[in-house]
């Protein structure tokens, strides 16, 4: 007979992939994988630490719980790769005092967009990542 399989989407599946992550990826000695719907990296440098994208926010407390033993100085800079929920959710979270953040040319243009298509993207995105 066939096997029973998770009941949820499969996207549900890749996308919460992260959620029982216990510990930080070492990609290499100064550069930290905290795995989420958009995954958070920490990169260590003399001039002070450096997140590429924060995660999305409802993971916030948990990226930052993974990423913080690897932390070596102030965060210097937020650097957003894209204006998506999953990519600069965080940023409330890990903003200190000096941060600068950073999002590419069009970035607040792109976000405005994404702010007003959320009343229609908001209820399905629920739908294909499933329940917490």
């Amino acid at each position: 007979m066939s096997e029973v399989k998770d009941a949820g989407p499969k996207l549900a599946n890749l996308v919460r992939s992260g959620d029982e992550q216990t510990a930080a990826i070492a990609v290499t000695d100064f550069v930290f994988q905290a795995n989420d719907i958009s995954n958070a990296y920490l990169v260590t440098t003399s001039e002070g630490d450096v997140m590429i994208n924060t995660g999305f926010m409802d993971n916030a407390e948990r990226t930052k719980r993974l990423l913080e033993p690897h932390r070596t100085g102030p965060l210097a800079f937020i650097i957003l790769t894209q204006s998506h929920a999953d990519h600069y959710g965080g940023v409330p979270d890990f903003v200190e005092e000096g941060t600068q953040v950073v999002g590419g040319p069009g970035f607040n243009e792109a976000l405005g967009d994404m702010m007003r298509l959320q009343p229609f993207f908001g209820p399905r995105s629920g739908k294909l990542w499933g329940p917490r």
